[in-house]
């Protein structure tokens, strides 16, 4: 299978300073590198749970959105029966990291929302679409607040006969992706004047589950249906106007891969997450190969209770968190697990709720602080409930490290010694002087340790070499 193939390559190569007379072959290994001692990682301080609304009808599909210090949460509160003053989508919001929260406000009366909404915030700026019903037209209703959350502004029908399916905002842009409801083509809607106006992006588009946007690419999960479900990473180079399937990410067997989330850091990690048959999997991009496709880790098994449903995944820095509920038997309950590490060591699982029906948790990561929103059933009525931590990640004492070569100049055998201070894809080339490619002497995942490489200069002509060290983070010539 192909990987992501990068629209844009930066062709310049800088080689710095010293070279080395000689050349190479290779080998490594060394000593184990010898980390500072941490604090505890797997503690990320958790707040006590807060009740952010409790009705005596259902409350559900909570979701969250968080921009700084502000929190945005809603949710579908659903009066069958005509017993309670608020229902249809409801609202509140945080101001203080949540710390405390807002009086709980409906934006739109269930006469209206025929389906739970969707929220993305850019600064003060908050979007919130559904499916709904206005002057005798169904399809996408969007409704935006321009002061944070304190007021909104009247709803509007944006697309007729359609549904949103997902929403996402980089500074003034906002995005929906729908999925049309007559059997016609699915799309993104897009509006460049923080949705004052929109404008079709894509008419004919894959159905995506979750997306991520950046400055640069979309980044998008689906799910495959055939005789199995798979789960299919997509990416967008040009803001949604076209897509392309890239990698199947679980694995293609008769195990159902489904409801795939998808987060992307600031350097452009990606991690996916899907539920197989109960099981909690995730996916870890790493890096490019030298012909810029996007690299994988292998599948990691987060959770193997085979009773998860719903999941949700967050990301900053090395920080990753995955959340989900649990439903075992008569009691539901919502379990997270964090890595410090760019998912390559996963703490001990933990219980958010602490009751034994919950479910529908949904995570968003802004800066060191994770926040997590879930629904509670309680007898016929139910309620939304937050925690929100402190995201810790490993921080190393140093960047990599790339020496010199010694002997230097060369005679029969040198010696090049590297450090590296996390786990990562690493290939080291050898240059000649008119920066052409001679031989690539490592190209392989390596630990945290130092290394060395033993090169027999005899193998090539007498001359100026240069040596590059590549990681996803990292690249120094010598």
């Amino acid at each position: 299978m192909t990987g992501v193939k990068r629209f844009t390559k930066n062709l310049s190569r800088k080689f710095m300073v010293r070279a080395f007379f000689g050349v190479l072959l290779v080998y490594h290994l060394l000593l184990p590198y010898n980390a500072a001692s941490q604090v505890n990682l797997c503690d990320i301080s958790l707040s006590d749970q807060i009740t952010l609304a409790s009705d005596s009808i259902p409350l559900f599909s909570p979701q969250i959105s968080v921009s700084g210090d502000t929190i945005h949460a809603i949710w579908f509160a659903l009066d069958i029966f005509q017993i309670s003053s608020n229902d249809g989508i409801q609202y509140c919001h945080s101001f203080d990291g949540g710390e405390s929260f807002s009086s709980v406000v409906t934006i739109i009366s269930s006469d209206s929302a025929f389906s739970p909404g969707i929220i993305t915030c850019s600064d003060e700026f908050v979007y919130v679409s559904y499916t709904g019903f206005m002057d005798g037209i169904f399809g996408i209703i969007f409704q935006r607040s321009t002061d944070a959350g304190i007021t909104w502004e009247r709803p509007e029908m944006i697309i007729p006969n359609t549904r949103p399916r997902l929403i996402g905002t980089i500074e003034s842009s906002v995005y929906i992706h729908y999925e049309s409801q007559r059997g016609g083509n699915n799309g993104l809607l897009g509006s460049d004047d923080n949705g004052a106006t929109w404008q079709v992006v894509n008419s004919d588009m894959l159905l995506l589950d979750d997306f991520q946007l950046t400055s640069n690419m979309f980044h998008g999960v689906g799910t495959i249906t055939g005789v199995h479900s798979e789960v299919e990473y997509y990416y967008s180079p040009n803001q949604g106007a076209s897509w392309y399937a890239s990698e199947i990410i679980s694995r293609e067997d008769p195990v159902t891969s489904i409801q795939p989330k998808i987060a992307v850091n600031a350097v452009g990690t990606i991690y996916i997450v899907w539920n197989d048959t109960g099981n909690v999997m995730l996916r870890r991009s790493n890096g490019y190969d030298e012909d810029d496709n996007l690299l994988w880790l292998p599948r990691i098994v987060v959770s193997a209770d085979r009773y998860a449903v719903f999941l949700d995944v967050g990301t900053t820095g090395k920080f990753v968190t995955v959340v989900w509920d649990n439903y075992e038997f008569d009691k539901r309950y919502v379990q997270n697990c964090h890595s410090a590490d760019e998912a390559i060591n996963f703490c001990p699982k933990d219980t958010l709720s602490s009751g034994s029906n919950s479910g529908e948790p949904c995570v968003a990561v802004s800066g060191g602080s994770i926040h997590y929103v879930w629904s509670e059933s309680i007898d016929m009525g139910g309620a939304i409930l937050y925690r929100h931590g402190t995201a810790r990640e490993i921080v190393q004492p140093t960047t990599h490290v790339l020496m010199q070569n010694y002997p230097n100049p060369v005679n029969n055998i040198t010696h090049i010694e590297y450090v590296l201070t996390i786990p990562e894809q690493v290939r080291i080339v050898l240059y000649n002087i008119l920066g052409q490619r001679v031989i690539t002497l490592v190209d392989e995942y390596q630990e945290a340790k130092n290394y060395k490489l033993s090169i027999d200069a005899n193998q090539f002509p007498t001359g100026v070499y240069f040596y590059r060290l590549m990681t996803p983070h990292f690249s120094e010539t010598k």
